[in-house]
């Protein structure tokens, strides 16, 4: 529900920022360091092909999906905090997009005046309608970024199901290779993500920056929650335990539930 409720709100705001786009001139990308460092990667197929960066995003989230699907233990757990920092973050990126409105990197993008505000705020939920002025802070960086650190905390509490002679994937070593691995996948991401002007230096590094901060406030607050069950809590710590009272056992083994 919050990933849903968040990822719409955040396309509803892409299209007001559209909207407002559209009646005035934001067209002149800002200067960016990294820009002028980095080459420029172009779609694949030309200029309207596939975009590097859309492919990088869905690799990794493609692998992430699969690794906690095929795990043995704390699926809903996993799948259900990944998607609630999601629309978390995603509630706060529509805020930010609609606020201040920032000019495209991508000088091909043009934005045009939304017809159906809610509708089309729908389809770019689904990924069937662009936007362009959905810049400050970066989406695709949000998702690499969320489910590389949902990887690296889970990854030795949710053992992979794998044939008995691949059984070394679950043992200390394997797992350090399989967060050195989503390590690599998300630092390509992130490149990819530069060179193809998809976001300025500066969405990439506060969206990295909040999904360390989200991630960690919301992990230590469950821990503290596990912790202390019967304690008043504040509000965060009741939406929390709301969250997590049907599949954590809030009163008894709460260090295996969580990793800080």
């Amino acid at each position: 529900m919050v990933f849903v409720l968040g990822t719409y709100f955040d396309s509803l705001m892409q299209v007001v920022a559209q909207s407002r786009a559209a009646e005035q001139t934001i067209t002149t990308p800002l200067p960016d360091l990294l820009f002028d460092i980095l080459p420029f990667i172009p779609p694949i197929g030309g200029p309207h092909g596939i975009e590097w960066a859309n492919i990088a995003v869905g690799c990794i989230l493609t692998i992430g999906i699969a690794r906690f699907v095929l795990s043995t233990q704390l699926k809903i757990v996993v799948f259900r905090r990944w998607l609630t920092l999601l629309g978390v973050l995603f509630f706060g990126r529509g805020v930010c997009i609609v606020v201040t409105m920032l000019p495209n990197p991508d000088r091909r993008c043009v934005p045009e005046k939304p017809k159906a505000a809610l509708w089309e705020a729908l389809l770019v939920m689904l990924q069937m309608y662009p936007t362009c002025m959905d810049v400050f802070y970066s989406g695709h960086t949000t998702n690499i970024t969320i489910a590389a650190l949902i990887w690296w905390r889970y990854t030795p509490i949710a053992p992979l199901w794998v044939p008995r002679c691949w059984q070394w994937v679950n043992t200390t070593k394997g797992i350090q290779l399989q967060r050195m691995l989503m390590l690599v996948l998300v630092l390509i991401a992130y490149f990819l993500i530069l060179c193809t002007r998809f976001h300025y230096t500066l969405d990439v590094m506060i969206a990295i920056s909040l999904c360390f901060v989200g991630d960690y406030v919301y992990h230590t607050s469950l821990l503290s929650l596990m912790a202390n069950p019967t304690q008043p809590h504040n509000y965060l710590l009741r939406c929390i335990r709301w969250l997590e009272c049907e599949d954590a056992p809030l009163d008894a083994d709460y260090e295996h539930w969580v990793v800080v």
